[in-house]
Formats: C-alpha cells, sequence, structure tokens
C-alpha cells in the first residue's frame, strides 16, 4: 500500500464515518423536541 492509498483510504473512512454521524444526528433531531434541532443542525453542518 502506497502512502497515496492509505490517505485515499483514510479519507473514504472518515467520509462514510461522517456520513454515518450525520444520519444519526438527523434521527436524533426527529425524535427530539423542536429545541433541539438548531444544535445539531450547526453540528452536521460544521462536520460536512
Amino acid at each position: 500500500m502506497t502512502f497515496e492509498d492509505k490517505l485515499l483510504f483514510v479519507s473514504g473512512q472518515l467520509s462514510v464515518g461522517a456520513k454515518h454521524l450525520e444520519d444519526k444526528l438527523s434521527v436524533i433531531a426527529k425524535n427530539s423536541s423542536p429545541n433541539a434541532s438548531p444544535v445539531q443542525l450547526s453540528v452536521v453542518r460544521t462536520i460536512g
């Protein structure tokens, strides 16, 4: 595995992780009170 391959692999893992976290947060936002939603949305924006 070259250095470039490792970088690609890591960035791929990170994007998958971020997507998974985003899905989780959106589910939490839907299930929780409306007051919590703006905070979770700002977290998702920061990650994205």
